[in-house]
């Protein structure tokens, strides 16, 4: 296969910053990959994820070629008002979990046992045979199972059942067979599940399958962080959450920050208990060494289970 050569190194469209090369595309295109990559653009607290909330996203990001979202409403209605012309990007691993909830681990039916197939195959995509190939089998799928997605239950024959008795007169028999087939279809059909795969991107080999790199680099890390400082205020975890945001942004400068800050002893800000071992630094409280102010925070004071005797 004849590869093309690039004389220079292309530029990160969110960034601008030159990338290193990443290999080839099916098509013998040079992929590019951006070093600067899993950092914080910006945040913006929210009570729920409606398109509103995205909307008021700080807009550092003036231009965006693709998009790769977890499929929330919101998020896709502020990508299309924001960036009209941005490819969208449904995060395969977020597709996946959608068929597995629908069709759950072990199927009882053949067609829905047949469906979960395609599901799993999804992370296995490398190019554009391989996603023409699974659209033709999707599609097989529908034919064969046609008069099974048809299938109606009606209240007069099953009068206890939860739909019946909310008044509806018949439902689908095998809703969440079908709910995952036309899941896979509408994506399809949209250019969202497959958009990664794009030759006409404006960087080829940038556009992202998944969403691993937000989902398990920064998300993962903060919800640790939280687990493991269990006890704080709300505004202490608001604080932290935007400290851990603040130092997984492009170039953090904690230390500007911090100078900014009243030191302890000008009577702003609360003294450092002191310490009783030396040799353990300052602010650290020896066990059992102060039995009037007990933290309760120290090792060993947890919550515990069982009798008291």
């Amino acid at each position: 296969m004849n590869r093309r050569k690039s004389s220079r190194a292309a530029k990160c469209p969110i960034c601008e910053r030159p990338m290193r090369k990443n290999g080839h595309t099916s098509a013998g295109r040079q992929r590019w990959r951006c070093d600067v990559q899993g950092r914080v653009l910006s945040w913006q607290w929210a009570a729920s994820g409606n398109t509103q909330a995205y909307q008021a996203l700080p807009g550092h990001v003036r231009r965006a070629d693709a998009v790769c979202c977890d499929g929330a409403a919101g998020a896709i209605g502020a990508i299309r008002i924001r960036w009209p012309k941005a490819r969208i990007q449904r995060c395969l691993v977020h597709v996946q979990r959608d068929g597995r909830r629908d069709l759950t681990a072990h199927p009882r039916t053949v067609p829905g046992r047949e469906l979960r197939e395609p599901c799993l195959r999804l992370g296995g995509i490398r190019g554009i045979k391989d996603a023409a190939q699974w659209a033709v089998d999707l599609h097989d799928w529908h034919e064969r199972h046609r008069d099974f997605l048809l299938e109606r239950s009606w209240a007069t024959d099953d009068p206890t059942h939860p739909r019946a008795l909310e008044g509806h007169t018949w439902w689908w028999t095998h809703l969440r067979v079908r709910r995952a087939c036309f899941r896979l279809e509408h994506l399809t059909g949209d250019a969202m599940l497959f958009a990664f795969l794009d030759p006409q991107a404006t960087v080829p080999g940038t556009i992202g399958a998944t969403a691993n790199m937000i989902e398990g680099g920064i998300n993962a890390g903060l919800k640790r962080l939280l687990d493991l400082h269990r006890g704080l205020s709300q505004d202490h975890m608001r604080r932290a959450a935007e400290w851990y945001l603040y130092l997984h942004s492009r170039n953090p400068d904690p230390y500007r920050v911090l100078a900014g800050h009243p030191a302890a002893g000008d009577g702003t800000a609360p003294e450092p208990r002191p310490a009783t071992d030396d040799r353990l630094g300052t602010g650290i409280q020896m066990p059992g060494a102060n039995p009037d102010n007990i933290d309760a925070y120290e090792d060993g004071f947890g919550i515990r289970k069982g009798w008291v005797r």
